[in-house]
C-alpha cells in the first residue's frame, strides 16, 4: 500500500497536481474531523467568542471554530488558499477573511511557498526547505504579500478570546506584534526546536501569567490532566514514542479553568 501511495504521490507531483489534490483532500477531511477536534476546545471556545485563526490555510480550524458558534477572523497569505476560503465561507456571517500574513510589523514580506506542499508555506525559506516538518519543499519560490500585526487586527476586529497560530516557524515574530494579553493562545511546537519554544514563551510571558497544556500530533486530548505552570511544562520530557509535533495551549491566569479530556 505504501508503494502505491508513493507512486501516486510522485505521479501527481510530476504533473503539478499534488498541491491541488491535497487542498481538496483537506477540505473533504474537515467534514469528518470537526466533531473529534471539538473535544479539545470545549471550554476554550463558546458561542459568540471572537477567535483569530492565524495561518488559516484552507479553513480546517476556521470551519471548526465557526461550527462552535465563534466569530472567526481567518488570516491567510497564499492566494490559492484564499480562493478556497472565500468559496467556502464568503456567505458565512461568522467568518471574516483577511489576506496576508501576520508578523511583528506591518508592510510587506516574502512568503516562501511550494505549490506541491502548500501546507508548509513560511516567511522562513529554511523552514520550508529544511525545517522540522514531515514534508519538505522542493520547488520553493517567494510571494510578496501584505503583512499585518495582531495589534492591528485587534484594533479592527476586537480583542479575541483565543488566538490560534500556525505559521511554520514564524510564531515568535507574530507574538512580537501583540501588546495585550488574550485568554488563550496556541501555536505548533516541535520536539527538535526547543529554542523556538523558549523564545515564543518569553514573548507570551511579557503579556501576563500563563498556564500551559499540550496536544500531541493530531490528538483531541491534552497531555496533562490539569493546566501546568510554564516552568513545570518546560521541565517535562517529550516521550520518545510520541509524535514529534504538537500544539501548545497557553491559558491566562493561575488555576485550571478548562477541564481537559482524560
Amino acid at each position: 500500500m505504501k508503494i502505491v501511495t508513493t507512486t501516486v504521490r510522485n505521479a501527481l507531483c510530476a504533473l503539478g497536481l499534488l498541491g491541488l489534490v491535497k487542498r481538496h483532500y483537506y477540505v473533504w477531511c474537515d467534514q469528518f474531523g470537526a466533531e473529534k477536534a471539538k473535544n479539545l476546545l470545549q471550554g476554550i471556545i463558546c458561542p459568540r467568542d471572537l477567535v483569530f485563526d492565524i495561518g488559516a490555510f484552507i479553513g480546517s480550524r476556521t470551519f471548526l471554530f465557526a461550527s462552535m458558534g465563534a466569530q472567526v477572523v481567518a488570516v491567510e497569505p497564499q492566494p490559492v488558499c484564499l480562493d478556497i476560503l472565500r468559496k467556502r465561507f464568503e456567505k458565512n456571517p461568522r467568518i471574516s477573511i483577511v489576506a496576508g500574513l501576520v508578523s511583528r510589523s506591518p508592510g510587506e514580506a516574502d512568503l516562501w511557498v511550494d505549490d506541491q506542499v502548500p501546507e508548509i508555506a513560511s516567511i522562513r525559506k529554511e523552514w520550508v526547505c529544511d525545517g522540522p516538518t514531515r514534508v519538505k519543499g522542493a520547488r520553493v519560490y517567494p510571494l510578496r504579500v501584505e503583512s499585518h500585526t495582531l495589534d492591528a487586527l485587534i484594533s479592527e476586529y476586537g480583542k479575541p478570546k483565543y488566538i490560534k497560530i500556525d505559521a511554520e516557524g514564524h510564531e515568535r515574530e507574530i507574538l512580537q506584534g501583540l501588546s495585550c494579553s488574550c485568554e488563550f493562545i496556541s501555536f505548533e511546537i516541535h520536539r527538535g526546536d526547543r529554542q523556538k519554544l523558549i523564545e515564543c514563551i518569553q514573548e507570551v510571558k511579557r503579556l501576563g501569567v500563563y498556564d500551559a497544556n499540550l496536544s500531541l500530533g493530531d490528538s483531541d486530548v491534552f497531555v496533562f490532566s490539569e493546566w501546568q505552570t510554564i516552568e513545570a511544562f518546560l521541565a517535562w520530557s517529550w516521550p520518545e514514542e510520541a509524535p514529534e509535533f504538537g500544539d501548545l495551549f497557553l491559558h491566562l491566569g493561575l488555576g485550571p479553568k478548562v477541564r481537559p479530556i482524560h
